[in-house]
């Protein structure tokens, strides 16, 4: 007689934690070599996306063996995949010249985006001491300046780049929209050559299902759509699919990781 297969979070956890420890294990191997949050060490920028997914996916353990908090286990989950995507898209590219001009215009989108949330000037509203003002005005200065040196310096590689030679109303259009998802090096509108992401998902090789999940399902969690406000029990079945898709991009994962440790 047949014993069913008693897959359980808790098991499924253990074995995303044993490949978890094996991922860990690898990036010690490498990491060493790079600089951390250095803007030209574009290989070491690459590892800290895989520090970042590392650190997602124990948490991901916890959140479902644990805390069981479905809607934060789908958020963590699609914010792996976006990360995972981003990565395939840049730093794996075989292209030297190709992975320059996405990081640099990857760093400049992320780093622009922050500018212009922060204001021109800040003012104390009164809740703040004169030190404690002081204190943040330098702090916030700080951060302004890093930023605009940031910017400054993506722009000359970015304008230095052979692209601009070769592509130059592709490389215009590119830099002025910070389009680091471009798919072809053409000067068509920009909503047509960039990337959904679902084209994204798709880079990894995933499943046509398998991308709808992520797409439709996870995305409701992402954005506090309708589904993410339903009353989930926590049914220990519930995170038992959400662990095995964490082990799916952790195999992703150390695909990617392996060919990075030889370079």
């Amino acid at each position: 007689m047949e014993t069913a297969l008693n897959i359980t979070s808790a098991n499924t956890g253990e074995s995303l934690e044993f490949i978890v420890e094996v991922i860990e294990r690898k990036l010690q191997t490498t990491q060493y070599k790079h600089q951390s949050n250095n803007i030209d060490d574009i290989d070491g920028f690459g590892l800290q996306i895989f520090d970042k997914i590392l650190t997602s996916l124990k948490t991901l353990i916890s959140i479902c063996n644990k805390s069981k908090d479905y809607p934060a286990a789908c958020n963590l989950l699609r914010m792996i995949a976006d990360s995972l995507s981003t990565y395939k898209l840049i730093y794996s590219s075989k292209d030297i010249e190709e992975k320059k001009f996405r990081h640099y215009l990857y760093v400049l989108d992320g780093i622009t985006s922050r500018k212009k949330l922060m204001q021109n000037d800040i003012f104390n509203d009164g809740t703040l001491s004169v030190n404690e003002f002081k204190q943040l005005l330098k702090q916030y200065e700080s951060t302004r300046q890093s930023d605009n040196d940031a910017i400054k310096h993506c722009n000359e590689k970015l304008n230095n780049h052979i692209y601009s030679q070769n592509y130059p109303e592709f490389h215009k259009l590119s830099i002025n929209k910070c389009n680091w998802r471009y798919k072809d090096k053409v000067s068509s509108s920009i909503n047509k050559n960039r990337y959904s992401w679902e084209d994204m998902y798709r880079l990894l090789g995933l499943p046509n299902y398998f991308i709808s999940f992520i797409s439709l399902h996870l995305s409701q969690y992402s954005h506090g759509l309708c589904v993410s406000n339903l009353i989930h029990p926590k049914c220990e079945n519930d995170f038992t699919p959400i662990l095995s898709f964490g082990i799916i991009f952790a195999g992703k994962l150390i695909n990617e990781i392996d060919p990075t440790i030889l370079r």
